[in-house]
Order: structure tokens, then sequence, then C-alpha cells
């Protein structure tokens, strides 16, 4: 909420000095002021979030979406160096400092502009640039933000999750976390697996729809078309009327021209 501007408005209106409205501004303020109240009312019970495909919610919380991913690398103590994405970078670093050390952060002006050119983008747009960078460097874990709208982020989502030399060991509707099969054989702990061609909603228990609709997307755009129908009916069968559930579940999921389509349609 602007509360500046709540402060400030009886202040305002007193510098403005008594006004004598016109019948017009009479007029205009009893139609919007109905509106408003509307509008408010939509806020307040729900409807507005969900018809704009919005996963937030009417009530006080701190949200943060990468926690139980970082939970998850913090308790199975999974090894570095990691490999991860622009979006989820700053929020490592806040959580795993100063055991973790990212490959990049949200903080575009601390890297040389050659970094995202040549090394970033390249790795995730061609797998052998990746392969090249990692004969390199030698990473053990990715921690990667699949809800990443850059083409290079998708496309590497797209070919990593297929690569024989790593595994999917953890996944949410904002989350993706791989570990190399190296490591996973040197373990005393094992770690399970997940099986993106098997996934099935009933092991997850999501508050809002949109996020097995999220999923759905992701599942669809690496080429798992059965699991990503499973995701979409399950966030149908929680709201109907989604605008985005229904074009999700009525494209055609193997064309990644109308997936792209609505990535961008809707905001995520």
């Amino acid at each position: 909420f602007p509360y500046l501007v709540f402060i400030s408005l009886p202040a305002v209106l007193k510098n403005l000095g008594t006004t004598r409205f016109a019948l017009s501004h009479k007029l205009f303020i009893a139609v919007t002021v109905p509106l408003l109240l509307y509008e408010s009312f939509l806020y307040l019970n729900g409807d507005y979030y969900k018809y704009t495909n919005s996963d937030n919610l009417p009530k006080l919380e701190f949200k943060e979406s990468g926690k139980n991913a970082l939970d998850f690398v913090l308790k199975n103590n999974l090894p570095q160096p990691i490999f991860n994405n622009f979006d989820i970078g700053s929020y490592i670093t806040y959580r795993g400092w100063p055991k973790y050390r990212v490959f990049v952060d949200g903080r575009p002006g601390e890297y040389p502009k050659d970094f995202f050119q040549s090394v970033y983008i390249p790795a995730q747009s061609d797998p052998q640039k990746f392969k090249e960078l990692d004969q390199k460097i030698g990473f053990k874990t990715i921690i990667f933000s699949h809800t990443d709208q850059t083409p290079w982020g998708k496309t590497f989502l797209a070919a990593i999750v297929k690569d024989s030399d790593w595994k999917t060991v953890y996944l949410d509707d904002f989350m993706i976390i791989l570990v190399k099969n190296s490591v996973l054989a040197s373990r005393d702990q094992v770690l399970q697996t997940r099986d993106l061609s098997k996934l099935d909603p009933v092991d997850y228990q999501f508050d809002s729809y949109i996020s097995y609709l999220r999923l759905s997307l992701f599942l669809a755009q690496t080429g798992n078309l059965e699991s990503a129908q499973k995701f979409a009916k399950a966030g149908l069968l929680l709201f109907p009327e989604s605008p985005l559930g229904n074009a999700l579940f009525g494209v055609n999921i193997q064309n990644d021209t109308s997936l792209d389509l609505l990535r961008n349609k809707f905001f995520w």
C-alpha cells in the first residue's frame, strides 16, 4: 500500500481549501465509489488473484519461494561447486553464505559484461558449452529456478534434465535441483531421485492451483507430456475456471511455440 499517499492526503486536502462539487463531480463519485468498493471486495475474497492467474492470497505473510529448495540443500549438505541461474543467486547467498558460493547472483553490475555474453548465456544455450565449462569448474550441484523465462534458461533446463550425467533430486513449483551421478554414488546418505516422466501431483500438496499449472508448464517444456497433463488437471480441479489452466490444458502441448506464448501471456 502507498502509505505516503494516505498520510499526506489530509494535508493536501487542507491546502486545496473548500471546494464546491459540481453535478458532474458528484456523478463521478457516485459511479467510482461503488466500483472501488466492489474491487476491494474482489481483492479481499481472493477472486481477483484467481482470475489474474496470481498465486497471491488475501493474507499477510512473508513468502520465500526458494525456501523449501534451500532447506533441502542445507539439510542434505549438497556439495559444491554449484551452478545456478541469475534469478536465484542472491537468495542462495542469503541462505547459504558463507558455506555456499554462487556462480552468479542478482547484481549485474558486479559481473563484467563479457561474463554474461561469453560464459553465462552460452553455457545455457549450448549443452556442449556447458560441458566444457563443467570440465573446467567441476560442478557437482545445479540449483535453478525453472520459472526462468529467458530463452537460454529454458534451453538449458530442457537439455539438463535429459543429461545422463545429472539426476534430479528435488523439484517444486519454483525450483529444481540436480546432482551429478558421481556425487550420488559416493554419498553415504542416499538421495532419492525424481523421474520427471512419472511425476504425480498426489506427491505434492500446494495451496494454489497456480503451483500445479506452473509445474505443468515446466514439465511440458522439458518433454514430459504425460506428467504435464496430470498437473494441469490437478490445477483445474482446484479452480476449474482458471483462464491459464484451460488454455494450458487445451493447447497442443507438444507445440513449443504455443507453450512459449502461454508463458509470455501470463505473469509468473
